[in-house]
């Protein structure tokens, strides 16, 4: 119940950010793409191979990818509740500062600002990722099960009601 083929949530996310064929924003799908590519490097990285992030900068995934499946990594109600309450990552408040065209002084703060974006960028991703695949298996699977639970228990409590079942009436 906590697995789903990346190919149909992906769709999802896909849908959810082109509007008539049209990318809504560059920036934001390099953001998804490079995103869905940490969450299989941190998946790799655990299995011993290489990794596309330092993993101290990166918090514990809600989800891993393991042969073309998402995969929760925990209970569900526990992921849902980290996932509410976990911060997005810092926003650089330096801002622009000491940016120069011609490389002078500025280039080596440039460089680590663009890397610290980049990073930035690529966490917004991967905690996107997690949350639409983390929700379309809430939404699809767990709450259509309990759904179908509970129709079932109402269809045995109308049948032993109409069958003149005594225990109905405790139920109640």
């Amino acid at each position: 119940m906590s697995r789903e083929k990346m190919d149909s949530i992906l769709k999802v996310v896909g849908k959810h950010f082109f509007i008539e064929k049209e990318v809504t924003s560059t920036l934001v799908m390099d953001s998804l793409y490079s995103g869905l590519k940490a969450l299989e490097g941190q998946t790799k990285s655990k299995k011993g191979r290489a990794k596309l992030l330092d993993a101290e900068e990166m918090p514990a995934p809600i989800v891993c990818v393991e042969e073309d499946m998402f995969v929760l990594v925990d209970d569900v109600l526990l992921l849902l509740e980290r996932a509410a309450l976990e911060p997005l990552p810092p926003k650089d408040e330096k801002g622009p500062q000491n940016r120069t065209k011609d490389g002078g002084p500025g280039e080596d703060f440039n460089k680590d600002s663009i890397k610290q974006d980049e990073r930035r960028l690529t966490e917004l991703g991967r905690r996107t990722v997690e949350i639409f695949v983390l929700a379309h298996i809430f939404s699809n699977k767990i709450e259509v099960s309990y759904q179908e639970a509970v129709t079932s228990k109402r269809q045995e409590l109308i049948c032993d009601e109409e069958a003149g079942n005594p225990d109905v009436e405790e139920h109640e």
